[in-house]
């Protein structure tokens, strides 16, 4: 993943990368991430309409997380939109989305 560009606090937030360990998960299993963004961003949020991360500041600009998808009732086997959001610490916020799917 590249390298968190120094960004001052008024700019407005941007992912630069993304890596998941998977966008088809299974119930059951680890799941993982890192976003790389510039160093102006506070925090950054993954959700669905199902869930909702707080994914950890491990230094400025990255982010990262590992959790264990927990076994799931069958009405929530299926597709979701995966919401990435930046937000800096003005509260502007930058969104990106993905296919994502529990299996």
């Amino acid at each position: 993943l590249p390298t968190p560009p120094i960004e001052p606090n008024s700019a407005p937030p941007r992912i630069l990368a993304m890596r998941f360990s998977s966008l088809d998960v299974r119930r059951g299993q680890r799941w993982s991430g890192a976003i790389v963004t510039g160093s102006n961003v506070a925090s950054i949020e993954v959700r669905t309409n199902l869930f909702s991360i707080n994914v950890p500041k491990r230094a400025p600009g990255r982010f990262t997380f590992v959790l264990n998808v927990l076994d799931t009732p069958p009405i929530f086997v299926r597709a979701y939109r995966l919401r990435v959001i930046a937000r800096n610490s003005a509260g502007d916020k930058y969104e990106e989305n993905l296919p994502f799917r529990i299996r």
